[in-house]
C-alpha cells in the first residue's frame, strides 16, 4: 500500500471523554472524509501492573468500554493501532509505516500536550516528517494547556509542521 500522506487519530476514545474532545468530533470527521492519503487510529489500553495503574493510580484503561472510539467519530472502517504507553509508535505501527512510506504524517486528536507532542517529537527523531493539525488537536488541560504545546511543537518541529485543517483537507 503506497500513501502519500497519513493521517493518525490519537486517542479519540470513551475513556478520555470530555467537553474538549467531543467539540473535537466535526473537524475530525471532516479530517477523516476528507484526507487524501491513508487514515488510522491509534488508541490507548492499559494492561494490569502497569506504571499508570503503579504510579498514577490510573486503571480505567483495562476496560474494554474505555477503550472504545468515541461514538461521534466515524469510525468509516479505519484500522486501529493500539498502544498501551505514551508512545504511539509500537512495532506494529512502525511495520504499517515502513510498508505505506507516507511523504508525511498528520497527527490529530487527543492531548495536544501529551499524546500528541509525544508522538511528533518520536516521529521527528525517527526522520520521518510529520505534521500537527493544531485546531484538530485538544488537551484536557483547557485552552491554556493546548496552546502552550502548541507554542512548543512550533519550536520544536518548525512553524510549516503545525498546520491548520483547512491546510489540509
Amino acid at each position: 500500500m503506497m500513501a502519500t500522506n497519513l493521517l493518525l487519530i490519537v486517542d479519540m476514545q470513551e475513556g478520555f471523554r470530555y467537553r474538549g474532545n467531543v467539540k473535537l468530533t466535526p473537524r475530525i470527521n471532516r479530517l477523516i472524509k476528507g484526507f487524501e492519503g491513508g487514515k488510522a487510529f491509534c488508541c490507548f489500553f492499559d494492561r494490569k501492573g502497569s506504571r499508570f495503574e503503579k504510579e498514577l493510580k490510573w486503571s480505567k484503561f483495562q476496560k474494554a468500554s474505555s477503550q472504545k472510539l468515541l461514538k461521534e467519530v466515524n469510525q468509516a472502517g479505519l484500522k486501529v493501532f493500539r498502544h498501551s504507553g505514551y508512545s504511539i509508535l509500537t512495532k506494529e505501527l512502525l511495520s504499517f509505516i515502513g510498508r505505506s512510506k507516507p511523504s508525511s504524517i498528520y497527527l490529530c486528536g487527543i492531548y495536544s500536550n501529551v499524546s500528541i507532542s509525544k508522538a511528533a517529537l518520536d516521529l521527528f527523531d525517527r526522520g520521518i516528517d510529520v505534521k500537527v493539525i493544531a485546531d484538530a488537536t485538544a488537551s484536557d488541560n483547557g485552552k491554556a494547556g493546548h496552546s502552550h504545546a502548541i507554542t512548543t511543537l512550533v519550536h520544536a518541529l518548525g512553524r510549516k509542521n503545525v498546520v491548520k485543517t483547512s491546510e489540509v483537507i
